[in-house]
């Protein structure tokens, strides 16, 4: 045999080795890390301010309220691949629509893909909440 088969040969085998392994430790039921919340590091960053606003938007549409939206005060993000998006759990202050009161509510806004096009769903939204 010529040393270019067995090279190839050998890349094959550790191939197939890897994918084996791959396979057993993903049946294993241990959930992979990327399933659980990570804190997001700037809640001031202007995509983490846009879900918060998309939230409070999207609630007062739901059930007719007028809360304002404040500042993003506390987040969290996870991947999900059973859906392919990223979910971002929220702690909101917003006012109410007088601009007097101000309280704090907790959203979990879903981003994700259909067609081709970013979409965010507002899995819920809760409140008052106490602080994080």
């Amino acid at each position: 045999m010529d040393s270019s088969y067995q090279t190839l040969m050998s890349k094959i085998l550790i191939f197939f080795l890897i994918s084996i392994f791959f396979n057993i430790s993903a049946a294993s039921g241990d959930k992979p890390p990327h399933y659980d919340w990570t804190p997001l590091k700037n809640v001031t960053d202007p995509d983490v301010v846009n879900l918060g606003m998309f939230a409070v938007t999207t609630h007062n549409s739901q059930v007719h309220t007028s809360l304002v939206f404040d500042r993003v005060v506390y987040g969290m993000m996870k991947a999900r691949t059973d859906i392919c998006g990223t979910d971002y759990k929220l702690i909101i202050s917003v006012r109410d629509g007088t601009g007097q009161g101000r309280d704090r509510f907790e959203a979990v806004v879903h981003r994700g893909i259909k067609n081709c096009i970013q979409c965010l769903k507002l899995k819920y939204f809760k409140g008052p909440v106490n602080s994080v």
